[in-house]
């Protein structure tokens, strides 16, 4: 069950496609519950644009806590001379690969840093492996892991031992961020046992699921999933949700894993009409008879275009808002 095509050479920059909007991107996040905080960093080429995204946010104590924008970088080098092996940079952000589909380095140099080792405990999931599929204007290809974080941060003078859990995307083809609809990415990391993905996404009246259930050692895909929200005080800003994990071990499909989801703090994030709000949430689900406890993260992403995201600035940090405009 857990085949995948993808390979070690994946971990690279793969040729470029065609479309205004090819880009390939790498994404890491981490959870540590003994200091209640949740980040995440990013780092996505623009080759049409000739631009470099990168970017850390970290959510403590139910706040944003910081925030590192390296966003419209030019770059006028030869795309072909990076690599994940000797580092993917934005500014002081360097994202280096240790080995291929298992361990990264997350860096960030100069006076806020951090140090960070993210290691994989799940098997590469292939997000196209099992007939399931995403949005064409999201990304071409796509997969995913869970793993172990381990290392240090110090951000705003202070520093923090992480050692926790966090997950890993990776992905190329188009993204025209204008044009998403929106999505729900929901992960979960109980312990190096089990660990959850759900991906449900939304395309001209089309709706997509993806994701895996890791258990024992073992990817299982997911078929569909159902997500009933309680919102906060605004809607579209999660407070609680509900989740119906239907997945197939086997040749056994319709498997049910229900999870219950809180929220614990939020940061909102823009992009070309899309609002992604990301919510550090905790997990609880009952597996094989026992209640297990996770952390991890909500991420609720709806396109409402440039008035809607103008009317939402109040929500947003200021240091984002400098670094999103124009949109």
């Amino acid at each position: 069950m857990a085949y995948s095509e993808i390979e070690p050479l994946d971990e690279e920059l793969h040729a470029i496609g065609e479309g205004e909007n090819w880009q390939e991107s790498w994404y890491f996040n981490w959870a540590d519950e003994r200091h209640n905080v949740f980040g995440l960093t990013r780092i996505g080429y623009r080759f049409r644009q000739k631009q470099i995204d990168g970017l850390i946010l970290t959510i403590r104590n139910g706040n944003p806590e910081y925030l590192y924008p390296a966003v419209k970088l030019p770059y006028h080098g030869d795309w072909a001379e990076i690599t994940a092996k000797d580092g993917l940079r934005a500014k002081n952000l360097v994202l280096k690969t240790k080995e291929p589909l298992k361990k990264w380095q997350l860096l960030l140099e100069g006076k806020d840093a951090m140090d960070l080792t993210w290691e994989a405990y799940t098997p590469v999931f292939d997000f196209h492996a099992f007939g399931q599929d995403i949005p064409a204007n999201i990304t071409g290809r796509h997969f995913e892991q869970s793993g172990t974080v381990k290392g240090w941060t110090r951000f705003n003078g202070h520093e923090l031992e992480i050692n926790g859990f966090g997950q890993r995307d990776k992905s190329w083809g188009v993204r025209d961020w204008a044009e998403i609809e929106g999505w729900n990415w929901i992960s979960a990391q109980f312990d190096e046992d089990f660990a959850f993905n759900v991906w449900e996404g939304f395309l001209n009246g089309k709706v997509y699921h993806n994701g895996f259930i890791f258990i024992d050692g073992e990817n299982f895909p997911v078929e569909k999933v159902l997500i009933n929200f309680k919102w906060g005080k605004y809607e579209h800003l999660p407070l609680e949700a509900g989740l119906e994990i239907y997945y197939r071990s086997g040749n056994r499909s319709g498997n049910i894993l229900k999870v219950n989801a809180s929220a614990m703090g939020h940061f909102p994030l823009a992009k070309k009409g899309l609002w992604i709000q990301e919510s550090h949430a905790q997990f609880t689900a009952e597996l094989k008879g026992k209640r297990r406890k996770g952390i991890g993260v909500i991420e609720h992403a709806y396109h409402v275009g440039i008035l809607g995201t103008l009317i939402r600035l109040p929500r947003m940090p200021k240091a984002l808002i400098k670094a999103m405009v124009p949109f």
